[in-house]
């Protein structure tokens, strides 16, 4: 495995000083297999590189994702390290038409494959492919991610059944968890769910009922609560939620567990005003999903966080009044410091923590906030609602 990274080292001849561009090729129960690797320029973070996956969609590929989805232009800025895998093509038969096209093997591709293909094994692929990865770069473990896009989406879920073990967290967009894929795991990892409330290939599922655009407000929640219960179920999650309403943005978060003995994970969904059947990208829609999937989950999590707590074996994160007018106190760490972000990722409060923390946010206006407490090693987010 090894060898064949240092044949395509060499070939591309990498540098400290640009990004560099790596295609590893290989070999997977006798089928090619190709993956696009890209390091950023530089001196290697502290920790390690994290890592960041992503998936295309139906008919895409690779070489397309690399080129379109931001998250090369993300990982150089904040130096991490990008992959984009491609998966296998098939012969496909879907509402009565035959095509052959690449698809991720999801549950749902055992239901629509022309009949004699071997459908591969893409859970063996991307195991491979990263430990590939991780022999051959300093990679931060417990900092790998992943993401992907409509049928790469509904394969990013899957990969929070069967590598949770591997993965941080996961943050499909444009596809849900295929309810044969939805099983049960004993490690819960966060997963945020982005969809467009003009998505086509959501729409699609309701047309019967004359749904044109999904309603930017609870109503949504009855439209979508099997593929949002799915989510829930796998992570354990109660129906209680937080809203987090934007202009053009509606955000629902879920972290309180079913059984209160069991450390709380998180599942997000967020509903884009307007936004099709795509990834966001900046020119394709308003916003890069890239920036912020980095800037507002991945980078705030890893293996050995929990939201809301740090280690099972040490204090649970405190944070009270819920809701606050004009303190903040946050007990449970005795040293670090506390960040306060907006729900679109702005940076608005920074400060040092001491045992028993008051932070003054009498000045930020009423809404909901994110907390990111960090001791020197390890990350933990909470939040609190502002009054």
């Amino acid at each position: 495995m090894k060898l064949i990274y240092i044949i395509a080292l060499c070939c591309f001849n990498i540098t400290a000083y640009a990004q560099s561009r790596i295609d590893l090729s290989l070999s997977i129960d006798g089928k090619k297999r190709d993956v696009i690797i890209v390091k950023p320029s530089g001196d290697v973070p502290s920790g390690g590189y994290p890592v960041v996956c992503m998936f295309h969609g139906t008919g895409g590929g690779g070489e397309r994702t690399f080129g379109t989805s931001q998250w090369k232009e993300k990982g150089e800025k904040e130096k991490f390290i990008t992959v984009f895998p491609s998966s296998l093509e098939y012969c496909i038969i879907e509402n009565g038409k035959q095509e052959n096209t690449t698809k991720w093997h999801i549950s749902q591709l055992d239901s629509v494959a022309c009949p004699g293909q071997t459908l591969a094994d893409d859970v063996k692929f991307v195991r491979t492919f990263l430990d590939t990865i991780i022999q051959s770069f300093p990679i931060n473990k417990r900092r790998i991610y992943a993401t992907g896009f409509s049928n790469g989406a509904s394969f990013v879920s899957k990969l929070a059944v069967e590598m949770n073990d591997v993965f941080a967290a996961v943050a499909p967009s444009g596809g849900g968890l295929n309810q044969g894929d939805s099983n049960f795991v004993t490690h819960r990892i966060p997963i945020w769910l982005v969809l467009g409330s003009k998505d086509n290939k959501w729409l699609d599922n309701f047309a019967q009922f004359g749904l044109k655009e999904f309603p930017l407000n609870d109503s949504t929640l009855l439209w979508l609560r099997a593929a949002l219960g799915r989510y829930r179920g796998l992570l354990g999650l109660d129906t209680i939620y937080t809203k987090n309403s934007m202009p053009k943005v509606l955000t629902y978060i879920y972290n309180t567990p079913l059984n209160k003995a069991e450390a709380a994970s998180e599942f997000r969904f967020t509903l884009v005003d307007g936004m099709t059947h795509e990834y966001p990208n900046g020119e394709n829609s308003q916003f890069v999903l890239a920036d912020i999937l980095w800037d507002n989950f991945f980078s705030k999590i890893s293996k050995n966080t929990i939201t809301g707590l740090y280690d099972s074996d040490q204090t649970q994160i405190t944070v009270y009044p819920q809701p606050a007018e004009s303190f903040v106190t946050i007990e449970g760490l005795s040293q670090g410091w506390v960040e306060i972000y907006d729900i679109m990722g702005n940076k608005l409060i920074t400060q040092q923590m001491n045992g028993k923390t008051i932070v003054d946010v009498s000045l930020l206006v009423k809404g909901y906030y994110t907390l990111t407490l960090y001791d020197g090693i390890t990350y933990s987010i909470t939040y609190f609602i502002k009054m």
